[in-house]
């Protein structure tokens, strides 16, 4: 027992320890194949989402996360190729600072983290940590990304790690993730002391609101009105349509028949008229479809720019590092993702592994993910070649 100088008595602290094995039961909130909110999606939609995400509930707005890819081949494109980018990056563990203890520290995480992955009795398979990284990674769409840390007795090590769905989460009540449960379906419940690796991207401090789903939300919106337009074009100028001009005795007689053959010649492509209704067939100015293409290039190369930072492709990236597979996201959103990626890793799954294994004052070990394109190894050997030539004839 310790009294401060007044004889009060001063409460004893004790280092949290978090839980081992798997706390987070993540229980169906809605009918998984039941509800698509990107079906039939229209402004209105988007509107109503995205202020339901402003005040917290990111339900509707994870599942546009989720849908959108598989609905949008823009989307899907330049939303893999910017974290294959990430993903695609080497990384390594350094150690807190030179000394030996902070040393010892980084390689005993390294092992660690390589025997991460295992099997589980209640989750079954668990993430690796490169798996981990990866999926982290899925924070683009919906702002942020999250994975329960499945650790060993003690904290000495982990089982591995867990994906946590994004819809799952709830910020009625706070800033800070809570997760939804049966007895907390909306304000959620705090996680336990270290089990979750939470991954946000914002700028400030709402993570409902830095997820490109937003913008991505309202271009997809516009396209698929405008892919609908289109198709309905292309059904009125690239099928001939009939029109046939009857009397009233033949119409009376040979409707049945007249209905067949119009119909034989597709769907919306006929009419039948009698001789005195006088019908005008209004024609567009421009019979290309032009308008509805420029709009569909448009809205591909802004979904592209946001993703991406830029519209060159693969096969146009001259003037960006020479078409490599890092080459087609900017550098500088790449060289943030990674960056934002290290700073959660190193907070939430090494600081916490840190605080279980040594005592205070040895420093953390730290995530390094190398964003710089690596140098083409023939290249160097061709000019270390060259170098020790010059050097050797110079002797």
């Amino acid at each position: 027992m310790i009294l401060d100088r007044y004889g009060r008595l001063i409460p004893e602290t004790t280092e949290s320890k978090p839980v081992s094995g798997m706390q987070i039961v993540m229980q169906p909130l809605t009918d998984r194949e039941g509800l698509d909110v990107s079906r039939g999606l229209t402004p209105r939609d988007v509107d109503r989402i995205l202020v339901q995400a402003n005040g917290g509930d990111v339900e509707a707005q994870c599942r546009l996360s989720r849908e959108l890819p598989e609905k949008s081949p823009a989307v899907a494109h330049a939303l893999r190729t910017r974290r294959n980018a990430l993903t695609g990056c080497r990384w390594h563990i350094e150690p807190g600072d030179g000394s030996t203890r902070a040393t010892e520290a980084a390689k005993r995480l390294k092992s660690d983290l390589d025997a991460a992955g295992t099997a589980h009795p209640k989750a079954g398979r668990l993430w690796s940590f490169p798996q981990l990284l990866a999926g982290l990674t899925d924070a683009v769409l919906p702002g942020f990304a999250a994975a329960e840390i499945v650790w060993r007795p003690g904290g000495l090590g982990f089982y591995g790690f867990r994906p946590v769905e994004q819809r799952f989460f709830s910020f009625t009540k706070s800033y800070s993730p809570r997760l939804r449960t049966t007895g907390h379906l909306y304000e959620g419940e705090e996680p336990g002391y270290g089990k979750l690796v939470f991954h946000a991207l914002h700028d400030g401090i709402d993570p409902v609101r830095g997820g490109l789903i937003r913008p991505l939300a309202w271009l997809f919106c516009f396209s698929q009105i405008n892919h609908k337009d289109l198709l309905s074009f292309i059904e009125r100028y690239g099928m001939p349509f009939v029109r046939a001009t009857v009397d009233q005795a033949t119409w009376e007689k040979e409707k049945v028949t007249l209905n067949d053959l119009i119909s034989n010649f597709g769907p919306r492509g006929g009419g039948v008229f009698s001789r005195n209704v006088e019908v005008e067939l209004l024609q567009a100015a421009s019979t290309t479809g032009d308008v509805y293409f420029r709009l569909l290039e448009y809205l591909d190369d802004a979904i592209t720019k946001v993703l991406l930072g830029q519209t060159a492709s693969s096969g146009d990236s001259s003037g960006l590092s020479g078409g490599d597979a890092q080459s087609e996201v900017r550098h500088d959103i790449l060289a943030a993702d990674a960056r934002a990626l290290e700073e959660t890793v190193n907070r939430d799954l090494f600081a916490v592994w840190m605080r279980c294994n040594y005592p205070p004052g040895v420093p953390s070990p730290r995530l390094q993910i190398e964003t710089e394109p690596p140098e083409d190894e023939k290249a160097a050997a061709e000019k270390n070649l060259i170098l020790a030539q010059t050097i050797q004839s110079l002797a």
